[in-house]
């Protein structure tokens, strides 16, 4: 899954509801996540709220991904 939304509210719904369909060990590709402190947020909390580890990787200063367990 990879997600662009660059807002707090687009990026935590698209979690919440496609999350679930990425396969285990699928990829999950974020997008401005160094550039967007309300995207990076989002992602997060969601993170969070699903008290899920994940170990966060850059792709470079503003893409991250990370490995669905």
């Amino acid at each position: 899954m990879r997600l662009d939304g660059d807002m707090y509210e687009s990026t935590h719904d698209a979690l919440a509801n496609l999350y679930d369909s990425v396969s285990e060990r699928g990829f999950i590709v974020i997008d401005d996540y160094g550039g967007l402190k309300n995207f990076r947020k989002a992602v997060h909390d969601f993170i969070d709220q699903r008290r899920l580890r994940v170990e966060i990787r850059p792709v470079d200063q503003s893409c991250v991904w990370w490995r669905k367990r």
